[in-house]
């Protein structure tokens, strides 16, 4: 209703000398010529859609459903499927589990001699980038081929201990094909120990990762999730603008970059030595630590909102919370009984500029009973229900007061919707007439409301 109100504001230029007639006509027209552009409503569609897909809602009883129709088109939940993949799962992931164990071994220095290795070989693909193409046919060579060669053509260590030449000879043993292993074997164990206890590292990055976040993207406070919201704006904007004259600058002076990419691997994999981590480690779960860092950000927070966010009251809050819902008790008079008939209420005050009682005028004009009587439930063609208690609120909105109330004050909305020259208002009864005429059929209309507000669970 607004919405129409603002548009008519903007396109009803008249005078207060103009009569009804042609203030009628220009409404209606300015109606019609918004209705003559469905070329521009059309693009408005499709952008309202595209937005609606680059920008989603997060709905959660949605996403559940979404999840519970794709379920629909895989098994359901059983303990046997769910116990067979499991098992069939851990005979798999010995492999997974052995680089596991590797990374955890180069990074705690257990060989010194394997974590220089590999610093010095990150520090010489990052001096030569074109190496990192080479890497995983290396890894293929190195950790796949020769090894199984070695099983097929073992070498002869009868005489040295050790010896690193293949045998030349037949093939002496069979290829080993990778596979799961045996369900009761100490490999198969082995693997749901480390399956056991590498959940745990999975749990310590999502907790971590949350502890991390929860007080700047989730709106716990909205001033600073709005601060960050802004800052990712810009920064996006930014990025779009910068990044085509950064990127060749940084291309241009690469060997810096290097430089910096080489100083933080040897800076992580020195701090990363245990006794360097144990200090850092003891620093930082200090209650000092801890105690300090946060009244650091705090401050940080506190200076950057109040610099940039424009404290919003209390009241104001509250007024943009509360809405008026409004529905019109409209009746029309039978000229013949000389009575009031009810219609209805409806969500429109049906006025006599009102596009749509034109049309019913066009098409119902002519139907009347054979005993004079105008069938009004059948002539009107509008929304309605026959009583106010069947107006049900706004999906995810509820009424705060129990009962509807009548507008004690109808020259407001008369005046606000711009209709105030075409009706009669009585204030006692706080009806709104039409002018008689007795060419045309005659309404009458009462505004009721009910203030509502959105479903929240926050202060529950």
């Amino acid at each position: 209703m607004d919405q129409v109100s603002s548009f008519l504001e903007n396109i009803l230029t008249v005078d207060n000398e103009e009569d009804v007639s042609k203030r009628s006509s220009k409404r209606y027209s300015g109606l019609v010529d918004m209705a003559k552009k469905p070329n521009s409503l059309l693009v408005d569609k499709l952008i309202e859609s595209l937005i609606s897909m680059i920008i989603p809602v997060y709905d959660e009883k949605k996403i559940i459903n979404d999840r519970m129709v794709m379920q629909k088109t895989r098994k359901p939940l059983s303990m046997n499927t769910m116990t067979n993949n499991a098992i069939m799962l851990n005979a798999r992931l010995t492999n997974a589990f052995i680089l596991f164990d590797n990374i955890i071994k180069i990074l705690n220095w257990q060989n010194p001699y394997s974590t220089l290795g590999v610093l010095l070989i990150v520090t010489h693909l990052i001096l030569n980038p074109y190496l990192v193409l080479a890497l995983p046919l290396t890894l293929v060579v190195n950790n796949i081929l020769v090894p199984h060669y070695l099983i097929i053509h073992p070498p002869d260590i009868s005489v040295l201990e050790h010896n690193q030449i293949p045998d030349n000879g037949p093939t002496l043993n069979k290829p080993h094909i990778p596979g799961p292993v045996p369900q009761f074997s100490q490999e198969f164990l082995l693997n749901f120990t480390d399956l056991q206890n590498h959940m745990v590292l999975y749990i310590y990055g999502y907790d971590f990762a949350i502890w991390l976040t929860n007080d700047y993207l989730y709106f716990k406070n909205e001033d600073v999730s709005s601060l960050v919201f802004l800052v990712l704006l810009t920064l996006i904007g930014a990025s779009l603008y910068i990044s085509p004259i950064l990127v060749p600058i940084v291309l241009t002076h690469f060997k810096y970059l290097k430089v910096g990419l080489i100083a933080i691997v040897w800076v992580f994999g020195i701090l990363s030595y245990p006794s360097n981590r144990e200090i850092i480690l003891e620093f930082l779960f200090k209650e000092e630590t801890r105690i300090a860092s946060l009244h650091r950000m705090n401050y940080i927070e506190n200076q950057l909102v109040s610099k940039f966010m424009v404290p919003i009251s209390k009241d104001e809050t509250v007024s943009e919370a509360v809405k008026v819902v409004e529905v019109f008790e409209l009746q029309k008079y039978n000229k013949i009984t000389k009575s009031w008939e009810v219609i209805g209420f409806a969500n429109d005050f049906y006025s006599i500029n009102h596009p749509l009682r034109k049309l019913n005028s066009n098409l119902f004009k002519d139907e009347e009973s054979d005993d004079g009587i105008i069938e009004a439930e059948d002539n009107i063609k509008i929304n309605r229900v026959q009583s106010v208690d069947l107006v049900k609120c706004a999906k995810n909105w509820t009424f705060l007061n129990p009962n509807w109330l009548i507008d004690l004050n109808p020259k407001v909305w008369v005046e606000k919707n711009l209709v105030n020259e075409i009706v009669n208002i009585d204030d006692d009864e706080k009806w709104v007439y039409d002018f008689y005429d007795e060419d045309s059929e005659i309404f009458r209309r009462r505004r009721w409301i009910r203030y509502c507000k959105r479903e929240s669970s926050a202060d529950h």
